[in-house]
């Protein structure tokens, strides 16, 4: 009995980590056939019913293994959220999307602004090819998503505990921007993103937790500078009031937190210069007074101590309409 029960979860391990392939769809779908076959031969029924059923079954079971095997995409009108993080221990898989995966989903769905967010999980199979920049654009590329988080879990024991090691990283997406704000862009996503998390087994829900939170967070702001960038300055305004209003937990430690809260006034300030240029390019062709009028409400809420060495800014304020 040990032996078939030792055999039976072999194979099911082995189909778990196998059924995507073609050879598996044959494997099943000639197995099914070959049992309609034979069941329904017993019954003496016709052949044009046996093989009906074949193809009938045939075409069930091939539209079943593509759904579970193809790439979902975002639906148009929607931002692309993907993570794809592989676990190289299987049955330590479930505690880390469980914990960490599941709960970033969730807080992504809570804060999800506008509802625009739209929060894809890559399979097992998928994820396990995932591992550098270029398969990550390429992912990003298919499944037509704004914003990746990829990575490595590692379950490892350490001086005698348990531990999970992370390994993340993440690729947003935007317009062609200068190599300036290009480089300012990677600097803050290096800074602020956890690239690499030790987790001790024992605490691993509320660590899991924690770091879930720290990724949201991290990733709102990094997807709020890159719509900014790309010329979509009030999604961005709308992400960065979602992240000022939310209360730091005085129970976290990270100090992520305090320094994107510390940002946030430069990041407003930036976008009321943008719509102050706009709107003095809108008066020089209407001559509105609504124009002027905001124009003025967006420079006076520009402090010249937020924004350094702006030299446009300089030249605005100094503007008397």
């Amino acid at each position: 009995m040990y032996i078939i029960i030792e055999i039976f979860k072999r194979f099911e391990n082995f189909f778990h980590e196998n059924w995507h392939h073609w050879y598996i769809l044959a494997s099943i779908i000639v197995l099914e056939n070959l049992l309609i076959i034979y069941f329904l031969k017993s019954v003496n029924l016709e052949n044009f019913i046996t093989y009906s059923f074949c193809i009938v079954l045939s075409l069930l079971t091939l539209l079943i293994w593509y759904k579970f095997k193809k790439i979902e995409k975002t639906p148009k009108g929607k931002i692309g959220f993907v993570v794809s993080i592989y676990c190289s221990e299987k049955n330590k898989e479930n505690c880390i999307r469980e914990d960490f995966v599941i709960n970033l989903k969730k807080l992504i769905k809570n804060n999800n602004i506008e509802n625009k967010f739209h929060f894809i999980e890559i399979r097992r199979h998928l994820s396990q090819q995932i591992d550098d920049v270029e398969s990550a654009s390429e992912l990003m590329e298919k499944t037509k998503s704004l914003f990746i988080i990829y990575g490595r879990a590692r379950h490892r024991n350490h001086e005698g505990k348990n531990y999970y090691f992370l390994e993340l990283d993440g690729i947003v997406k935007h317009r062609p921007i200068s190599k300036g704000n290009s480089d300012n862009l990677n600097i803050e996503f290096n800074e602020l993103f956890p690239k690499k998390i030790q987790i001790p087994e024992d605490e691993d829900i509320f660590s899991f937790n924690i770091t879930s939170e720290w990724v949201e967070f991290v990733s709102t702001y990094i997807i709020g500078i890159a719509a900014f960038c790309s010329g979509n300055i009030e999604y961005a305004n709308s992400l960065y009031n979602s992240l000022n209003k939310r209360p730091i937990n005085s129970k976290n430690s990270i100090d992520v937190y305090s320094k994107i809260k510390q940002r946030l006034p430069k990041r407003f300030a930036e976008i009321n210069l943008v719509k102050a240029k706009n709107c003095l390019e809108n008066w020089r062709q209407d001559k509105s007074f609504q124009n002027i009028e905001n124009f003025s409400q967006y420079m006076a809420s520009i402090s010249t101590n937020i924004i350094f060495n702006d030299y446009e800014l300089t030249l605005l304020k100094s503007i008397d309409l």
